[in-house]
């Protein structure tokens, strides 16, 4: 590491430390309360957007108003690039990013917090631009609503008064991830700092429609057995058929993922160490996906993969994820690509990926698992619980 690198890093972490915010390498996995956040920043700033480039990544932000201390600048420039630790992070917001949107943009001078209603990043100053390191799913627990009434609310809230807001219930991390959490309002105030939701909770339910909550169903774990894998190329001479469904793999080896070399998480696993180095892999397995599941309304199915390097994934011979990053490690998970349900047979189905290698590479990874989520029906208020005890007289 040289030597400027080992000052902008010492530089980071003093402002962290200034801060008493999580560092840009990880999520605020901490429960926050809106009370604490209004509490910890030294500004917040209600924005609008101005100014949208799709290509690059930029938002550019006019101030309407100073909840907290006073910006220094009425343009405030965000580069979301393509940052976090999954692509959907700066998808999210750049899908929201329209002339005209406000926000919300809590800061330190130093590490921000920036709020778009139902959705939250972090930023750190990068010369007169803000850069997104991720996004903050985890802060949906403090508030998940409309941004300007995350305005009005933080207004109140720096008065010392206490609101009302709507929330994300805290739980499974992977629903706070994909905005897949139940809704409730939590009481917060200045008062209310560390988070307590059975102390502070009112009702649930938000302002708006209420986001469906999901129970998930795993239909192929990660380090399943039964795949089927062969070198691409031993295989190169049936052209694409080997993707398709009713291709004969039964002279094909048999293993257990993980699979690759050069990784210690293999062994660890309990994967397959594959001998070909330094090439393509193909691999197949068939999945047993119940029809019952697919005529479930509203089913999404989601195919999660961490590969090294970049992987294309097909189910029954169509491809349904290709990742453009040729040379990359694996981690759990590189790819997480949702697949209607309409794309599955009901029974058996063949999931094939290549794993992409070059010559002289040092490793080589690949685990995936393939789970269904199936929407919870809204329960409906039991109109008995509903009715206010009859006054005395």
């Amino acid at each position: 590491m040289n030597r400027t690198r080992c000052l902008l890093l010492a530089l980071l972490v003093a402002l962290v430390a200034l801060s008493n915010l999580p560092p840009a390498g990880a999520y605020v996995e901490g429960n926050y309360t809106l009370g604490r956040i209004a509490a910890e920043s030294t500004h917040v700033v209600v924005m609008e957007v101005t100014k949208v480039n799709k290509e690059k990544g930029l938002v550019i932000y006019k101030k309407v108003e100073d909840l907290k201390g006073k910006h220094p600048v009425e343009e405030i420039k965000h580069n979301i690039g393509q940052k976090g630790f999954h692509p959907r992070e700066w998808q999210n917001v750049m899908a929201w990013a329209e002339v005209g949107k406000r926000a919300v943009f809590f800061h330190n001078g130093g590490a921000s917090e920036t709020c778009i209603g139902n959705y939250w990043y972090q930023c750190y100053p990068e010369g007169e631009w803000w850069g997104m390191t991720h996004a903050e799913p985890y802060l949906l627990r403090a508030y998940c609503g409309e941004a300007g009434k995350l305005a009005t609310s933080v207004a109140a809230i720096l008065k010392g008064e206490e609101v009302v807001v709507p929330c994300m219930v805290d739980g499974s991390k992977e629903n706070l991830q994909l905005r897949k959490a139940k809704i409730h309002r939590l009481k917060a105030s200045l008062k209310r700092i560390e988070y307590d939701a059975k102390r502070d909770f009112v009702a649930l339910g938000g302002d708006g429609d209420e986001i469906v909550e999901y129970r998930q169903q795993m239909i192929a774990a990660e380090g399943s057995d039964g795949w089927k894998f062969l070198p691409a190329a031993q295989v190169a001479a049936v052209g694409d058929r080997w993707r398709t469904f009713d291709f004969d793999d039964s002279a094909w080896r048999t293993g257990k993922a993980p699979f690759g070399y050069g990784e210690p998480e293999i062994a660890k696993r309990t994967g397959t160490e594959v001998a070909d180095k330094a090439q393509p892999i193909v691999f197949r397995k068939v999945v047993d996906v119940p029809a019952e599941l697919l005529a479930h309304k509203g089913a999404m199915l989601r195919i999660k993969a961490a590969t090294d390097d970049s992987a294309e994934i097909y189910l029954n011979g169509e491809l349904v994820d290709k990742d453009e990053l040729e040379d990359h490690e694996f981690s759990y998970w590189n790819r997480d690509v949702e697949i209607e349900a309409k794309k599955f047979r009901p029974g058996k189905n063949v999931i094939a990926v290549l794993v992409k290698n070059k010559a002289g590479s040092s490793d080589l990874f690949l685990d995936l698992e393939l789970a269904a989520e199936l929407p919870i029906p809204a329960k409906k208020p039991d109109p008995k619980q509903e009715q206010k005890p009859a006054e005395k007289k």
